[in-house]
Order: C-alpha cells, then sequence, then structure tokens
C-alpha cells in the first residue's frame, strides 16, 4: 500500500512590484523526523492541543508539481506574484504510511493514557484510514493473513537463493505473530477496554507490517529474470521493437533506478499481498 497524495497545497513564494521583491516565502518540505521529535515532546508533557494540531497540519510531501504567475495592476501599479504547487497529505496519514515504527511508538505505548488514542480517531477524519480499518481483528483476517503468509513461503523456490533465505527467515517469524499473538488479541477484544484493546490490535498489525517489509532490501532485487514475472520481462522486451517505449523507459530508470514497466518484483507483490490483508478495505 501506499500513500494517496489528493490534496494539493498552493504557495506564493515571491512577490515582484515594479521589480522590487516585496515577498519571498520559499516553500520547504516538511521534515517527518522533526514532527515525530515533536509530537513526542508534546505526548509527554501531556500538551494534548498541540499534539492534535500537529497530527493534523498538512504534510508536504511532493513538488513543486506547477509553476505558475499572476499579474495583477491598479492603475499605475502593477505586481506580478509566482507561484507553485504542492502535493500533500495529513501528517497522521503520512506517518501511518512511510513511518511505521515510529507510528507504532508514538500510539501503541502502555504507558498512553486515552486522550492520545482520541487525538489519533479525530485525526482520521479526512485522510483513507479509518477506526474499521485500523482495529479491526477477527478469524477472518486471521485466515486471510495466514493464507497470505503461506502464499509467499510457497514462493520461495520460485525465486533466487538469497531471496528463498529470506523468506525461509520470516516464516517463523510470522507464524509466530499470528499464531501465539493473535488468537488471543481475538478473545480478549474490548478488554481491559475497547480504547486499550484497539491500540494492541493496532501494535499487532503494525508489528507484522515491519516484520513483512524487514527484508525489503533483498525482496526488491530485480537481478536475474528470477522476479520480475513472465509478463513483465516480456513487456520490457517489447519495448526494444517500439523506440517511444524504450526511450520513456529509459529515462525512467535514469530517474527512479526502476524500470517503467517492472517496479515490483514478484515477491515484492507476495509481500504487499499481505500487507493488505491487515487492513480491509485500504487501498
Amino acid at each position: 500500500m501506499q500513500l494517496r497524495k489528493k490534496t494539493y497545497l498552493i504557495k506564493d513564494i515571491r512577490g515582484d512590484r515594479h521589480g522590487e521583491t516585496i515577498q519571498d516565502t520559499p516553500v520547504s518540505f516538511s521534515n517527518a523526523d522533526a514532527i515525530i521529535q515533536k509530537l513526542s515532546t508534546y505526548l509527554r508533557e501531556g500538551n494534548d492541543k498541540a499534539f492534535k494540531e500537529a497530527l493534523n497540519a498538512d504534510f508536504i510531501c511532493e513538488g513543486p508539481l506547477d509553476n505558475f504567475q499572476r499579474e495583477y495592476s491598479h492603475g499605475s501599479e502593477y505586481w506580478i506574484w509566482q507561484y507553485q504547487k504542492y502535493a500533500v497529505c495529513p501528517v497522521v496519514e503520512y506517518l501511518f504510511f512511510n513511518k511505521s515504527e515510529q507510528f507504532r511508538k508514538l500510539f501503541c505505548d502502555e504507558n498512553n493514557e486515552m486522550w492520545v488514542y482520541t487525538a489519533l480517531i479525530q485525526s482520521l477524519e479526512n485522510t483513507s484510514l479509518t477506526k474499521e480499518k485500523l482495529f479491526t481483528l477477527n478469524d477472518d483476517t486471521l485466515t486471510n493473513l495466514t493464507q497470505k503468509k503461506d502464499a509467499l513461503y510457497q514462493y520461495r523456490h520460485s525465486t533466487s537463493t538469497d531471496k528463498q533465505t529470506a523468506i525461509e527467515q520470516l516464516q517463523p517469524q510470522l507464524s509466530n505473530l499470528l499464531e501465539s499473538e493473535a488468537p488471543a488479541l481475538i478473545r480478549n477484544i474490548n478488554q481491559p477496554s475497547v480504547w486499550r484493546s484497539h491500540l494492541h490490535i493496532l501494535d499487532f498489525k503494525l508489528r507484522f507490517k515491519e516484520t513483512l517489509h524487514s527484508k525489503d532490501e533483498v525482496f526488491k532485487d530485480h537481478r536475474g529474470a528470477y522476479d520480475l514475472g513472465w509478463k513483465r520481462l516480456l513487456t520490457n522486451f517489447s519495448t526494444i521493437l517500439f523506440p517511444p517505449l524504450a526511450f520513456a523507459n529509459l529515462i525512467y530508470r535514469a530517474a527512479t533506478g526502476s524500470w517503467l514497466f517492472a517496479n515490483q518484483t514478484e515477491t515484492q507483490i507476495k509481500v504487499a499481498d499481505a500487507e493488505a490483508a491487515l487492513w480491509p478495505g485500504l487501498k
């Protein structure tokens, strides 16, 4: 799953009046680590108001997506304002998708009071996240997770030796979470309290996600034909026959380090399928 950046923030970055700069406000990308540090400080201080405000703030995560200017005049006076457009999302959503471990430590600490849970729930209002998606854990979820875990394990013989070893190392860790921890969470749902139970479930899900992705450096390796899948290999080879596709593929490779039509290996797709089973309904 990936963060969906649905909101665009337009910032004026420079204003000129008769050639003289009257305002210059360059935009800086949001710093996730600094935001996490600030949230941690508010948490320690019990400053629920500042914590909620920081959690609901805009996170500037991509751009500039566009540059444009507008001219204004009044009599002999004229101004030129230059603008930039950026992709933004709520801080809570960015942290959930991109800073999973820090997100878990912020919200799932046993020492947290109920106001932290309340702040989290309230911050979800304008996001793709909901209580149902974050805190659902039942027998169906467990069955689905087990099936996806087993599919990843069965795939190990179809990939490279390094990835096979990594999958085999993951298997007992994932099985322990599903067989030792999940059933107890399901049995004790809403105990000792609803909000505490929700945070225990969220903690479990995020640890499962982190374990799944602990071998990402191995799983993303595209070397050889093992893990590309024949359809994507065929698609990439077809670019050789069509120069415009080949050119686009080369440009994308130079910019991102991945081929345009084969961004994910088959192992990564299996991991993504298992992660999706954690959050029913979340795309």
